[in-house]
């Protein structure tokens, strides 16, 4: 719900991917009353929540409309990113109120060698 920093997201525990030379994210999301421009990203940190990478952004009226469910898959590799054994996921929204909602749902984090 609205951008409220942390309180506006979900984060995963530390995950180890320092053997992994990629990684997918799949999952399901849908949104309720997101203006148009209003988004949420899917970031990336490799030292445990510290500090985070921006990986996708997903804007309302461009990439997605209100009530509609999706499917969406990110891939990255260990020559753009660096893969540790303390990295985390996180989802958080940016929206302007409480009623802006995005829910996100069947998240699956697979690594290959």
């Amino acid at each position: 719900r609205d951008n409220s920093g942390v309180a506006s997201s979900m984060t995963s525990d530390n995950i180890d991917l320092s053997t992994y030379n990629q990684v997918d994210i799949t999952f399901d999301f849908e949104t309720v009353s997101m203006e148009t421009g209003e988004d949420f990203f899917l970031r990336y940190s490799d030292d445990g929540g510290t500090s985070w990478t921006t990986l996708v952004i997903y804007v309302s009226g461009a990439d997605f409309n209100n009530n509609t469910k999706y499917t969406r898959t990110i891939s990255i590799d260990d020559g753009t990113y660096t893969f540790t054994s303390n990295a985390q996921f996180r989802f958080q929204a940016d929206a302007s109120a409480n009623n802006d909602e995005v829910f996100i749902d069947n998240i699956h984090i697979e690594g290959y060698m």
